[in-house]
């Protein structure tokens, strides 16, 4: 079973920026457009309980190309400085029908719902994937081997404390205490 390494960072500026310096670095953009995650569990949030996830994702370029994921995560831990958990991931035909087979095991309740707009880099089989959500601070993902990602860190822009090993809900939590706004992850997202 994969095992997904990973670290976020805020961006503290422009995302174009670290966009130019990914690509004079050799970095190669693989996907660019909306990113869109529907989160399942049982009433009772068996799932959350246990801090696993089990999602549907839908990736649409701007061209309008869609692609459609089912993934589920085991509960994370910290190894090394670095968010990690166990995953596994399939492409799905059809969303309604993958829908269908959650909600009739069960799996019935939307849990939480994330729109980003994403631009996704790839090198060396890392990717760094830079975020824009509705209302919140612009993210970078980045994900790979722990040794290929410690040398990516200057190419990205960002020091190497800057990247965290935190949930999305403790950027969204830090950006609510900051800034006195209630962040927003779905929804209409900028550049729709």
């Amino acid at each position: 079973m994969k095992r997904e390494f990973e670290l976020k960072a805020a961006l503290p500026g422009d995302a174009a920026a670290v966009r130019e310096r990914l690509a004079g670095a050799g970095w190669s953009l693989s996907f660019e457009g909306l990113m869109s995650d529907r989160r399942f569990d049982t009433p009772a949030r068996s799932l959350e309980s246990r801090d696993e996830v089990l999602r549907i994702r839908c990736m649409t370029s701007a061209s309008g190309e869609s692609r459609t994921l089912l993934g589920w995560k085991g509960p994370a831990a910290e190894e090394d400085g670095y968010k990690v958990r166990p995953e596994l991931e399939t492409v799905v035909q059809e969303m309604e029908t993958a829908v269908a087979i959650l909600e009739s095991l069960g799996y019935s309740e939307v849990i939480f719902a994330i729109d980003r707009r994403v631009a996704v880099y790839e090198k060396g089989r890392v990717y760094a994937r830079i975020e824009t959500y509705p209302a919140m601070d612009v993210l970078v993902e980045i994900e790979g081997d722990p040794d290929r990602i410690e040398m990516c860190f200057a190419e990205v822009g960002l020091p190497r404390e800057a990247w965290k090993p935190w949930p999305l809900e403790e950027f969204v939590r830090r950006y609510e205490e900051r800034t006195g706004s209630e962040a927003r992850l779905s929804g209409e997202v900028p550049g729709d």
